[in-house]
Formats: structure tokens, sequence, C-alpha cells
């Protein structure tokens, strides 16, 4: 189970950077063809007009930047390390999350 959950792990986090290079790379090479919907009314509300031209020159030079980043030095050196999961301290911030709410919320309501 434990080499299952290892290899789909590892499969997620590549399906992901293949999606991110994807869009990063039809940034920068095709940002004069992309257009924003709304994906609440994806037919009828083009939001392409909030992308000016030096939007459009600005993103594109960014996404080819970050890409060459990537390809040089990884993506850590873009996003940062990231920091191992660790359930234990997840837990602990609940619990003082929980630990600071005075009234408890109530999954029903109050008959007032």
């Amino acid at each position: 189970m434990y080499a299952y959950r290892r290899q789909t792990r590892a499969r997620c986090r590549r399906d992901l950077e293949i999606r991110f290079r994807r869009v990063l790379t039809a940034f920068a090479d095709d940002i004069d063809n992309l257009f924003i919907e709304d994906p609440a009314n994806p037919t009828g509300n083009d939001l392409s007009e909030a992308l000016t031209d030096a939007i459009r020159k600005e993103l594109s030079k960014i996404a080819r930047n970050t890409l060459a980043a990537v390809d040089k030095h990884g993506w850590e050196h873009v996003f940062g390390k990231v920091e191992a999961r660790n359930a234990a301290s997840r837990v602990q911030i609940l619990r003082a999350a929980a630990a600071t709410v005075t009234v408890p919320t109530r999954p029903w309501a109050s008959a007032d």
C-alpha cells in the first residue's frame, strides 16, 4: 500500500508539472490567442478585454522567465522549498484554533 501511495503521489506531482508547464508555455508562446471566460457564464461573458496588450506582454515575459528558471534551477528555485507534511503539527494547529473558540458553532438552528 505504501509503495502504491508513493507512486500515486509521484504521478500526481508529475501530472501537475506537465499541466503547469503547458499553461506557462501557452502564456509565453501564444499569449495573443488566449482569452478569459467567466466560468459561470462561458458563452456570454468574454473577459479577454481585461488583458491589455501591456498585461499580455508582461505575462508572456514572466512565463518565459519562469520556464527558463525552472529548466535551469528547478521548481524549488521558483516557488521555494516545499515543507514536508506533518500530520502531528496540523493536529496541534487545529487543536489550538479550536481552543480559541469561546462559543462553539452548532450544526442546527436555534429555537430562538
